[in-house]
């Protein structure tokens, strides 16, 4: 039961990142797979579960694949209990893969990435 608990949670935790990411409300996302906000919230923070046929319209309207979703877990995640608060760093972070996302020119991006992985041991 443990276990299950720790995949509603990472599962959350993603659509949730992936969410802020495309700057789609709770509401919004609601509104798109037909349940409300309050399941949204539920489901982000890992208090409800998800059946395949949610996930499948998570993954859908956050256009993300469901091998995505699930990048990342194992048997041996451990799942803090944050209360799936997004920090100041992690929301900036999102804020700019979102802002990243938006440049079309690939000479311009290929720079930007440059530039970050220049400074990032600094």
């Amino acid at each position: 039961m443990a276990q299950q608990k720790n995949i509603d949670v990472f599962i959350g935790a993603k659509i949730r990142s992936r969410r802020i990411m495309l700057g789609i409300s709770q509401a919004k996302l609601a509104e798109r797979l037909g349940v409300t906000f309050q399941q949204i919230q539920k489901y982000e923070s890992g208090a409800n579960s998800l059946n395949s046929v949610r996930i499948y319209g998570f993954c859908e309207v956050l256009q993300i694949s469901v091998e995505q979703l699930f990048n990342g877990f194992s048997k041996t995640t451990a799942i803090e209990d944050k209360g799936l608060k997004i920090n100041a760093s992690e929301r900036e972070s999102l804020e700019i893969m979102k802002s990243f996302n938006k440049i079309k020119n690939p000479v311009i991006r290929k720079r930007i990435a440059d530039f970050i992985r220049s400074v990032e041991s600094t």
